[in-house]
């Protein structure tokens, strides 16, 4: 399931900088958006949108870049905007332990970076509390997902909890010499551990004395395997062993494999009772955008908002 992001709670509440007034930008710094009369610089913006520009890029797709950065472009300035209306509406709360709250995370992220820019950090943190109250005061934080809804979001999407069929089992591998197509050594050695098995020893003794994998700790144990996580080979020997059997030799390009088949389940859909938790989290994070952004968009008719890009 993949979580919408034009304006999560956690990006208003744990926000890296404060929006200077027009009077504290620096010459030649570019206004890129004005709020109220308070402007957000060019400086601010644009390290939000070369971040997303370079996770795009791991992506492989090269074209239509200069399309994605307006695109990226007018999806942060909007966060930004709104960022800055609800610290306006915010300024208008004034908690009685505002300072002690202040100098209490001051203390707490000094210990834990070390010397800082005590006045940054001072303003910074004066911003996320006034949002934090003023997100209380409105009710996000006390906003809950009734269990009748989550069951009908999960009857709606239960092919969507899927879990695929998995395999536990243990292996011993034998390393193959490089450019060889089956090392004689390698095949000697592995017919030995075979023959050893046939007689009865452990497998997990033997997988500890004789196996080049680092699970050769655990007694060769690969604990739950999804299937294709493995070479096809591997999945294909798996598949055709019952619970307590042992492999031949398997070659895969790791090498060859000893394997002994724990356990199977098959592909089967989550039951309700297992992921209704995670559904809950799921749908309050919705909950909470959706009331931040009645929030915004009432705060937005009355305010002068002005943009300098397209």
């Amino acid at each position: 399931m993949r979580l919408k992001t034009l304006l999560l709670t956690s990006t208003i509440i744990l926000m890296t900088a404060a929006t200077l007034s027009a009077s504290e930008i620096p010459d030649g710094e570019r206004v890129v958006a004005r709020i109220n009369g308070i402007s957000i610089s060019d400086t601010e913006l644009t390290p939000l949108v070369n971040k997303r520009l370079a996770i795009y890029r791991k992506l492989g797709t090269k074209t239509g870049l200069e399309q994605i950065k307006q695109r990226f472009q007018k999806e942060e300035l909007d966060n930004l905007i709104n960022q800055e209306l609800i610290f306006q509406a915010a300024l208008a709360i004034k908690p009685s332990d505002l300072e002690d709250r202040i100098n209490k995370r001051i203390s707490a992220r000094q210990d834990n970076n070390g010397k800082v820019d005590e006045r940054a950090l001072k303003e910074k943190i004066r911003r996320e509390i006034l949002i934090e109250e003023y997100l209380s005061r409105a009710g996000i934080f006390a906003l809950q997902v009734p269990e009748l809804e989550s069951r009908k979001y999960y009857d709606n999407n239960r092919l969507s909890f899927t879990e695929p069929a998995s395999v536990r089992a243990h292996h011993i591998l034998i390393k193959v010499s490089k450019g060889s197509p089956t090392d004689q050594e390698a095949l000697a050695k592995g017919n030995m551990i075979i023959k050893e098995l046939e007689k009865g020893k452990d497998f997990g003794e033997l997988a500890q004395k004789y196996s080049d994998c680092a699970s050769k700790n655990k007694g060769g144990d690969l604990g739950s395997i999804k299937l294709g996580y493995m070479p096809s080979e591997f999945d294909g020997a798996i598949m055709s062993l019952k619970p307590g059997q042992t492999s031949g030799l398997v070659k895969t390009s790791h090498g060859l494999h000893i394997i002994r088949v724990d356990e199977k389940s098959p592909e089967k859909i989550k039951d309700f009772e297992e992921i209704k938790d995670f559904i809950g989290r799921y749908m309050l994070k919705e909950y909470r955008q959706k009331k931040i952004l009645e929030l915004v968009n009432n705060l937005k008719q009355s305010a002068k908002i002005e943009k300098f890009i397209n």
